[in-house]
C-alpha cells in the first residue's frame, strides 16, 4: 500500500470528519483566506514547536487541523492521513483524547530537551524559567485523557 493512499480505517474516518466540517466551511473568499492563513501559520508554529521546547506541537496542529476543515478540506484530510501526526489528530478529533504511548514520548522529549536547554543555559533566573514554563507543559500533557484501544 503506498503512503499516500489512506488506509480504509483512515478513509472512513476522513470522510465522516469531511461530512461533519463540510457544513462549516466558510463560504466568503476573504473568511477562507484568513482561515488557510491561519493553518499556515499554525503550521509553520507547530513545526518550529517540535525543535522549540516552549511551543506546543500537537495544539499547534490541532488548531490547523481547525481551520483546515474551515477553508480547504483536502488539505485537512491530508494533514490527518499524515504518518507523524495524523494518528494523534484523528485520536483527538474522534475520541478526544491522546494513546498514553505519546504521552509518555512527549514527556520523554520534553524532559530531554529542557535538560539540554538548562545546561546550555548561562544564567540562573533563565534556567528558572524554563523549568518552570516545561512544568506547565508536562503538566498539560499529563491532564489529557488518555485514550485506549
Amino acid at each position: 500500500m503506498s503512503e499516500i493512499e489512506p488506509r480504509e480505517s483512515q478513509r472512513c474516518d476522513t470522510e465522516s470528519l469531511r461530512d461533519a466540517g463540510s457544513a462549516g466551511v466558510a463560504k466568503s473568499g476573504s473568511r477562507r483566506l484568513l482561515y488557510l492563513a491561519l493553518a499556515a501559520l499554525f503550521f509553520a508554529l507547530g513545526l518550529l514547536g517540535v525543535f522549540l521546547p516552549l511551543l506546543p506541537t500537537t495544539p499547534l496542529m490541532l488548531l490547523t487541523s481547525y481551520f483546515l476543515v474551515r477553508s480547504y478540506p483536502p488539505l485537512n484530510e491530508r494533514l490527518l492521513r499524515s504518518r507523524w501526526i495524523g494518528p494523534v489528530l484523528q485520536d483527538w478529533q474522534q475520541r478526544r483524547g491522546v494513546r498514553r504511548t505519546v504521552k509518555t514520548k512527549s514527556i520523554i522529549l520534553v524532559v530531554l530537551v529542557v535538560a539540554m536547554s538548562v545546561y546550555f543555559a548561562d544564567a540562573w533566573w533563565l534556567r528558572m524559567t524554563i523549568v518552570a514554563v516545561a512544568s506547565v507543559g508536562v503538566l498539560v500533557i499529563c491532564k489529557l485523557p488518555v485514550v485506549t484501544d
